[in-house]
């Protein structure tokens, strides 16, 4: 997925469908799965979706255009779609999302998923005590 950043500045809107159709597999059996019964495979397939939305947020941020608005409420949408699934299922998973929900988390002003993103990142902070989300990012967000 990191190509994506290279690509970036070459993107319109055939470029992004062609770059969709590539993940469309894995973002639709994301989106579609129920659950993961237990298989690991869902879990990569959930942590994929969810940086794939996480780097379409941070390049509308990064490259701002007409429809960036747009692109960050439908990956944001995603994000807390997916994760709120996955973690339903199996909170200690949170280990897997923490770059994806922490992109979400900055990039949320005033968004209702807002508190429960950052309810997630304190517990990723209990399961590993070496991830911190600056505290200046997590009042400026939650003060939004």
């Amino acid at each position: 997925m990191w190509f994506l950043i290279l690509r970036y500045e070459a993107y319109d809107s055939e470029n992004n469908v062609t770059i969709y159709a590539e993940f469309a597999d894995i973002l639709i059996l994301a989106k579609s799965t129920p659950s993961s019964g237990g298989k690991r495979l869902i879990w990569t397939v959930y942590s994929a979706a969810l940086d794939y939305h996480a780097l379409q947020m941070l390049f509308a941020c990064l490259y701002p255009r007409d429809e960036s608005r747009i692109q960050l409420d439908a990956a944001l949408s995603q994000i807390l779609a997916i994760a709120s699934k996955a973690l339903g299922e199996d909170p200690l998973q949170i280990y897997r999302f923490i770059w994806s929900l922490s992109i979400a988390f900055s990039k949320t002003h005033g968004h209702s998923g807002q508190h429960w993103l950052a309810a997630q990142l304190d517990r990723a902070r209990v399961l590993m005590p070496n991830f911190d989300v600056p505290d200046f990012m997590q009042q400026h967000n939650l003060a939004a």
